[in-house]
């Protein structure tokens, strides 16, 4: 708890967000990552969308994953505290995605939260992690207080890893 209190759990050396190449490259990137999961889904069906509580980016993320799949894939969004992780029971879902911001979780949180879904039934198919990066176009508007989107910069939903 000390450590979480000093930021001392956290990395501090995080790039600063890249520039995207823009919306096209953002949503073709969506769907490579909906293409993946499902090749990874076991049946077809629900998947268990699990984002860290308090993680701005990776929930903004799973959002935009959802709504670039559209009706490809059905999915509930659980947000679960990474201190002490609660997944939903299975309900139906074929599989979990974890989908978090980069450089803010540790180790240790990641591999709780990961325990909890098995814990509570799902197949871990995927984790997701997402970057700030900067629009082209919302460079020029940033400095009128425009925020940065998140994007996927890695995932480990290929084949063979978990």
């Amino acid at each position: 708890m000390l450590r979480r209190l000093l930021g001392t759990d956290t990395r501090w050396d995080v790039p600063a967000p890249k520039a995207s190449g823009g919306e096209t490259d953002r949503r073709v990137r969506y769907r490579r990552v909906s293409a993946r999961l499902r090749n990874r889904l076991p049946v077809p069906g629900r998947l268990l969308v699990v984002v860290p509580e308090g993680d701005a980016t990776g929930r903004r993320a799973a959002g935009l994953l959802l709504a670039e799949t559209g009706e490809e894939l059905t999915a509930r969004v659980a947000e679960v505290p990474v201190g002490r992780p609660m997944v939903p029971d299975r309900d139906g879902e074929s599989g979990a995605l974890v989908v978090l911001g980069a450089g803010q979780w540790t180790g240790s949180e990641l591999t709780a939260v990961a325990e909890a879904c098995a814990d509570a039934g799902h197949e871990l198919v995927g984790v997701v992690v997402a970057g700030q990066v900067r629009d082209r176009a919302a460079r020029s508007a940033r400095r009128s207080g425009a925020s940065a989107a998140p994007a996927p910069v890695g995932d480990d939903t290929k084949e063979g890893a978990r």
